[in-house]
C-alpha cells in the first residue's frame, strides 16, 4: 500500500486502483504496430477532424514521439508523406487580422482613458517590448 492510500478514500482508491487495471490491460491487448499502414489510416482519421496545417503538425509531433520512445524513423515512409502533402493541396491558411500603425495611433489618442487605459497600457508594452531599441519611435 502506498503512503498516499491512507488519506484516500475507499471508493476513490477503488476507482483508481480499476482505472489503473484497466490502462493496463489496455496496453497490452493495444496494437504496437507502427507500420506505414498504420500511420497512414490514423492520419486519414484525423484528417477528418483538422485542417492541412494542423495535419502537418501532428505528423512532426508523431514523427518525433516515435523517434525517441520506439527509435522509427517514419520520414521514410512515402505514403504517408504523399497523403499530407495531397491533402494541403489547395489549402489556404487564414492571414490574421492586423491593426495598421494609424489605427494603433487613433486608438491611443481618441478613445477615453477611463474605459480603455488597461487596453492602452497593454498595447504599449505589448509594442514597445515587440521592438528592438533601434525600432521604438522618437
Amino acid at each position: 500500500m502506498d503512503s498516499g492510500d491512507i488519506c484516500t478514500p475507499p471508493d476513490i482508491l477503488e476507482l483508481a486502483t480499476e482505472v489503473t487495471n484497466r490502462k493496463e490491460n489496455q496496453s497490452i491487448n493495444q496494437n504496437t504496430s507502427f507500420s506505414e499502414n498504420v500511420i497512414l489510416a490514423y492520419l486519414k482519421d484525423l484528417s477528418d477532424k483538422f485542417k492541412p496545417s494542423s495535419m502537418w503538425a501532428k505528423y512532426s509531433m508523431l514523427k518525433s514521439t516515435l523517434n525517441i520512445y520506439n527509435n522509427i524513423d517514419i520520414t521514410k515512409y512515402s505514403k504517408v508523406i504523399a497523403f499530407l502533402k495531397r491533402n494541403s493541396e489547395g489549402h489556404k491558411g487564414k492571414k490574421s487580422f492586423t491593426f495598421t500603425s494609424g489605427q494603433l495611433k487613433m486608438f491611443l489618442e481618441d478613445s477615453p482613458d477611463i474605459l480603455y487605459l488597461f487596453e492602452k497600457v497593454a498595447l504599449i508594452f505589448g509594442i514597445m517590448g515587440a521592438c528592438r531599441r533601434q525600432e521604438h519611435p522618437a
